[in-house]
């Protein structure tokens, strides 16, 4: 999986050209133009399997604002994101408590370093 996201990067950064803002507008539109026209209900097949195509654009949401955190953190910046879209992201991971270890859980949630990471994604 590592591997192959890898690959789509260097293709993206090699596809890009040399007006990358332009190109990354252009991925944009055309991402807002396929979310638009693709029904809520649809189902999206992907490696870790089928949900319908407005939960699985949670998904996107939620790997796009946390990658954006991870960037800005990188570069020394203060971590901000739409509300909106933290919401997205908090109610994805919530779901997913249930594969965390609730002592680790109930350390990073309450702001402590626990022996363990705690880390609902695997």
């Amino acid at each position: 999986m590592h591997a192959g996201i890898a690959d789509r990067a260097v293709a993206a950064g090699e596809g890009a050209g040399d007006d990358v803002p332009a190109w990354a507008r252009d991925v944009a539109a055309s991402a807002v133009a396929r979310v638009a026209s693709t029904a809520d209900d649809e189902v999206v097949v992907h490696f870790a399997g089928a949900l319908r195509f407005v939960d699985y654009l949670d998904t996107r949401t939620t790997e796009l604002v946390l990658h954006s955190l991870e960037l800005q953190v990188a570069c020394g910046l203060e971590p901000v994101a739409a509300a909106g879209a933290l919401a997205v992201v908090n109610g994805v991971l919530l779901a997913l408590v249930d594969r965390a270890d609730p002592v680790a859980l109930a350390l990073a949630l309450t702001g402590r370093r626990g022996p363990r990471p705690c880390n609902v994604l695997g």
